[in-house]
């Protein structure tokens, strides 16, 4: 058996691998917590057919927050929204939880900044696409328009595929000389595997030494998690995550996925409570009109069912029916249910 200790044994919720957590193994220790950013809803604004600003909006939205996620990113602007619409949507963040930080992306000039200010935002996101001088004094005005309105600039490399080492270094440095919040790593096209966003964030950490650094992963090789896990190790402070994945394109980093495995495989806090993710995942699909695969990890309908012959079953219930013999966590800890499907003959 595991050694309870090491936190990779929690009787009747999880059992994995003590290794996970070695220090030996993993080259280095996980944080101690490692902030979640929710994304689902600008993400989906991209996405033709979702609604934008009916009721079902906002009910989406307050299943969302009150997961208990620490930050929340809405909407962006360029989408048509008055400030009253933008003051609504964070009053209603603010409303379930008042600690939750809430994003406005895309930001583009001063007049962004201060719009997003006046609205009551915590932050707004510059997508700088990487390259160039004119980005870099792009951004330093930003982060002096967020000093003046008194709100948070999060300094992004979009496209980071395409973005060298060295524009890396020196935008990182130019942010922290200007007084940046945070420097983001957007990965769009999703070439950028786990080895190197570890380096990059580490790379980051100490150009811009003070600095937030942020990662946004795409799952365009299925390793958007892979990629989240690798960079919160290497020391990034906020993972960008999406409710069931959903964007355009190949995806983002899945919150349940992310937040379960951060929280079970490697002993980090992310503050989300796990047992409101399968709902929330189902809710996901009602409101967006896309389903995942019944084996979706962590919140698919079926990915707790596990299949055996009618010999087997019987077997297990002499036994004593452990779902941990089979599952690394009991399904009700993420809101799931097991069940177990006696198959038929194979021939």
């Amino acid at each position: 058996m595991p050694n309870k200790q090491s936190g990779a044994y929690e009787p009747g919720r999880w059992r994995v691998n003590p290794l996970n957590r070695s220090s030996d193994v993993v080259n280095g220790n996980f944080p101690t917590v490692v902030r979640l950013r929710d994304i689902t809803l600008r993400t989906l604004e991209h996405v033709s057919g979702t609604p934008s600003s009916d009721e079902r909006r906002e009910t989406f939205l307050s299943e969302v927050v009150a997961t208990c996620v620490p930050e929340i990113h809405t909407s962006t602007f360029g989408q048509g929204h008055t400030l009253e619409w933008m003051r609504a949507e964070v009053q209603t963040v603010k409303r379930i939880n008042p600690l939750c930080l809430v994003w406005h992306g895309g930001a583009r000039t001063s007049d962004d900044v201060k719009l997003a200010a006046d609205a009551g935002y915590d932050g707004v996101q510059f997508w700088n696409v990487a390259g160039g001088s004119e980005s870099i004094e792009r951004v330093c005005e930003l982060i002096s328009a967020g000093a003046q309105f008194g709100i948070k600039v999060s300094a992004g490399i979009n496209r980071l595929t395409h973005a060298g080492e060295e524009y890396i270094r020196d935008y990182s440095k130019a942010v922290r000389e200007a007084g940046g919040y945070e420097i983001a790593l957007y990965d769009s096209p999703g070439g950028v595997g786990p080895e190197a966003f570890a380096y990059l964030v580490g790379m980051i950490k100490e150009a811009a030494e003070g600095c937030i650094v942020a990662v946004h992963a795409h799952d365009s090789f299925g390793l958007a998690i892979a990629n989240s896990i690798a960079s919160a190790r290497a020391g990034a402070d906020v993972i960008e995550v999406a409710v069931n994945g959903f964007c355009t394109g190949s995806g983002n980093a899945d919150l349940a996925c992310v937040a379960t495995a951060l929280t079970v495989l490697y002993g980090v806090e992310t503050g989300i409570d796990l047992a409101t993710l399968t709902q929330l995942a189902r809710l996901g699909e009602a409101f967006s009109g896309d389903q995942v695969a019944q084996n979706f990890p962590v919140t698919g309908k079926d990915v707790f069912n596990f299949t055996g012959t009618e010999s087997q079953i019987r077997e297990l219930s002499a036994l004593g029916l452990d779902p941990l013999k089979h599952w690394p966590i009991d399904p009700a800890l993420v809101g799931n249910k097991g069940k177990w499907t006696i198959a038929g003959p194979s021939h």
